[in-house]
C-alpha cells in the first residue's frame, strides 16, 4: 500500500514568530526568534510555569506554520511527528516530549473539541520518529487507505 503525502511542515529550531507592535496607531510586524526545543517532560524537573510557557510557545509556533501552509486534510490520515535533534530519546520519552504537539496538531485537524480530546479520534493514526540534525520538528500527514496494513506501508511523496 502506498500512502500519498498530504502535508509536510518543517519547523526549524530558530523559528521566526511575528508579533504586532503598535506605535502611534500604526501596526508594525516585528520578528522574534523563538526556540523550538523539544525536551522530554518525563525526565525534566523544570518548574510547572516553565513547562507551561514551553508548551504555549510550541503551540503558537505550530499554529503559525499551520496557518501559513493551510493544509487541506482528508480523513482517515496518518500523522508522523518527528523530533529533529542531535541526540535521540527512547520511545516513552519521545511520546511524552511530543504529547503537547500531538494535542495541538489534533486540535488543528479537528477543531471544536476540548484540548486533549481530539487526538483520540480513530480516523487519525499517530506515529513518532526521530531525525538526527539541527533541532526542530517535522510534521508529516499522509492519507490512509480504508484497508490498511500498518506493517507494509510505503510512503510516496507528492510532486
Amino acid at each position: 500500500m502506498k500512502h500519498k503525502l498530504q502535508s509536510l511542515i518543517d519547523i526549524p529550531m530558530g523559528s521566526m514568530f511575528e508579533s504586532i507592535s503598535k506605535t502611534k496607531n500604526k501596526a508594525r510586524p516585528k520578528a522574534k526568534s523563538m526556540r523550538m526545543d523539544i525536551v522530554s517532560e518525563a525526565n525534566n524537573r523544570d518548574h510547572w510555569t516553565v513547562k507551561r510557557k514551553r508548551r504555549i510557545l510550541h503551540d503558537c509556533i505550530i499554529r503559525k506554520y499551520w496557518w501559513v501552509k493551510n493544509p487541506k486534510i482528508k480523513f482517515p490520515c496518518i500523522v508522523i511527528l518527528s523530533r529533529v535533534a542531535m541526540r535521540k530519546l527512547d520511545n516513552d520519552n519521545l511520546q511524552t516530549a511530543l504529547k503537547g504537539i500531538r494535542d495541538t496538531v489534533a486540535d488543528l485537524l479537528l477543531p471544536g473539541l476540548p484540548r486533549g480530546r481530539a487526538d483520540g479520534d480513530p480516523r487519525i493514526l499517530w506515529e513518532y520518529g526521530q531525525i538526527r540534525g539541527a533541532k526542530g520538528l517535522r510534521i508529516e500527514i499522509y492519507t490512509k487507505p480504508q484497508e490498511q496494513n500498518i506493517d507494509n506501508f510505503k510512503i510516496e511523496e507528492e510532486k
